[in-house]
């Protein structure tokens, strides 16, 4: 009976670990990553998004859409590669626009507490400036956490006067994100 007992245990904490350390089991609102953005936009919306970018030498692109229509966010941005037909989503930000850096920060860590509770991963914080701005006046605070196939990140961004007239507003993200698209950030576009 403590034989078993014991197997049922390890099999437990094996399902809850595995669970637990899969970033595509999480999701903002109802969209997870490796989705495809068609399941939530038609091409018609994604031709028709507030913002569309295409990142160094365009392999992913994102769409923005300044939209509350998946709570509790302002916004979400999906990113996925430029020529992918089923628009596989390899990055994922919910986006609510901020007025001050404190109430920013507040956020950010009740995320990061609700987090923790459905989560074994532990937290990574840093802070820098914004690689956008070449100015180094926009920045950044970010609790990470990474899984075996990609990472979560909740982040506060205090943006420079000059990109917030470029539309570029502070805000509170969360992120969850595929390590293809990381390895692509890290050693192509950021560069």
């Amino acid at each position: 009976m403590k034989k078993l007992l014991k197997i049922l245990i390890i099999i437990l904490c094996t399902f809850v670990h595995s669970y637990a350390d899969d970033v595509k089991e999480f999701q903002l609102d109802v969209i997870s990553l490796g989705d495809s953005a068609l399941k939530y936009f038609t091409k018609n919306e994604l031709k028709n998004s507030d913002e569309e970018f295409f990142y160094k030498n365009k392999t992913f692109k994102y769409y923005f859409f300044n939209t509350t229509k998946f709570k509790p966010y302002d916004g979400v941005q999906v990113t996925v590669k430029n020529n992918d037909p089923n628009y596989k989503i390899y990055n994922l930000d919910g986006i609510t626009w901020i007025d001050n850096f404190k109430e920013c920060k507040m956020k950010m860590e009740n995320v990061s507490n609700d987090f923790k509770k459905i989560s074994s991963s532990k937290s990574i914080i840093d802070k820098g400036k914004h690689p956008m701005d070449k100015t180094g006046k926009s920045t950044y605070e970010r609790i990470s956490y990474h899984f075996s196939n990609g990472y979560a990140e909740i982040i506060c961004f205090d943006m420079s006067k000059k990109l917030e007239a470029e539309g570029k507003y502070d805000r509170f993200s969360v992120t969850l994100g595929l390590n293809e698209f990381r390895d692509f950030l890290d050693n192509v576009h950021y560069k």
